[in-house]
């Protein structure tokens, strides 16, 4: 059976790219700004269960009875080589259709890698906006898909699910701990650990204002070689730093990301809160630092808009607007973030937006209502 043919609209890995201006200079509120990591008011919880499956004709065929909650999370990681996932489409338990790949496919709107498939590890957070329809209780139906490189379904292979459903249903504060883990010998540099422990306070900082928490769970060392492999590509190490019942989102810190010039990538859209290849934000400190290798006030600065931007994507957020040879060419399906025709055009309504893809010059820490949304239904928002 031939599988019709899909594609990504948005191309270009989930991060953020160096700008073509220089950075102001103006960082008095990062400079004045003190840290709040208490996590008293973060209540929240999540039940979560794995088991496996295999697929039929292509396809896992899933009824699920799912406990009351905000939202749920649901993980499929091929255990074949070669074999892609996706999932295709939920039904709620009143038999509503809530999602289906086809509305996404070959649109210009980006909604969720779930719906296209890229690698081994497809990972659906459901409800992504307040005009989806609503998570309730009671039996949902699920169905995913299990493909080769070409297209085709291929049966007959077993697949890990891991599923998540977080009991606290408050859209207006949530907490999200995180672990910051170094590449080797970088923990030993202080210049640089200072400078990521600010800009973390400046990523904590955004986040605030739109009711979340960043709050760091640990600043960690690891074995990783500096040069840390990309999470979109994925990598084995970042499955071995997770665990499963864990929803700790890990940041780690290299000086380069895959030997490229990307400031920092997520692995994916949105990202799981299992343990799997992709499951990691990276962070490139040199490519802040510049050519010197010295931190400025305003490349501390740079730098947790970042990771504010990475952490993000993480949540499952897309970047507003993709932009090929100085036009626009996909956006997000948000309906609050302002569309833009020419790269000039959309410097001008989205420089300050946290999720706009280049560095501007501008202080980029603003969120739509809608952004704010999708970042409080992730899973591990507690």
């Amino acid at each position: 059976m031939i599988f019709l043919t899909i594609l990504l609209s948005c191309t270009d890995p989930p991060g953020k790219k160096p700008g073509d201006v220089e950075q102001t200079e103006d960082t008095s509120d990062f400079v004045d700004y003190v840290p709040d990591y208490d996590d008293a008011d973060c209540s929240g919880d999540f039940d979560w269960t794995d088991w496996t499956d295999t697929s039929q004709e292509g396809s896992v065929d899933l009824e699920i009875d799912l406990p009351p909650g905000r939202s749920f999370q649901l993980t499929v990681e091929a255990q074949q080589d070669g074999i892609v996932t996706m999932a295709a489409r939920v039904e709620t338990p009143d038999g509503q259709l809530a999602y289906s790949w086809r509305d996404w496919n070959n649109t210009k709107q980006n909604y969720t890698y779930a719906a296209y498939p890229q690698n081994p590890v497809s990972t659906l957070n459901y409800p992504i906006r307040a005009d989806d329809p609503a998570y309730t209780s009671g039996t949902w139906r699920i169905e995913l898909f299990t493909l080769d490189n070409t297209g085709d379904y291929i049966d007959d292979v077993p697949v890990s699910l891991r599923l998540y459903v977080t009991e606290d249903d408050d859209l207006d504060y949530g907490c999200v701990y995180v672990d910051v883990i170094y590449a080797d010998g970088i923990e030993d540099d202080p210049d640089v650990t200072a400078a990521v422990e600010r800009a973390f306070a400046r990523w904590n900082q955004i986040w605030l204002a739109y009711g979340l928490k960043a709050i760091p769970y640990g600043y960690l060392s690891s074995g990783l070689d500096p040069t840390v492999p990309s999470p979109q590509a994925g990598d084995s190490a970042y499955e071995g730093m997770g665990r499963d019942n864990d929803p700790i989102l890990r940041m780690v810190v290299g000086e380069s990301i895959a030997g490229e010039s990307a400031l920092g990538e997520a692995g994916t859209v949105p990202g799981s809160m299992a343990a799997t290849p992709h499951a990691a934000v990276a962070l490139s400190w040199l490519q802040h630092a510049g050519g010197d290798g010295v931190f400025s006030e305003v490349e501390v600065r740079t730098m947790g808009e970042t990771m504010a931007h990475e952490a993000s994507h993480y949540l499952g957020l897309f970047h507003p607007v993709e932009i090929s040879s100085g036009e626009a060419s996909s956006y997000d399906a948000l309906e609050d973030t302002p569309d833009c025709g020419t790269r000039e055009d959309c410097d001008a309504v989205l420089e300050s937006n946290l999720m706009y893809p280049y560095a501007t010059g501008a202080l980029q820490d603003q969120l739509s209502s809608d952004q704010v949304g999708v970042l409080q239904r992730w899973g591990g928002v507690l």
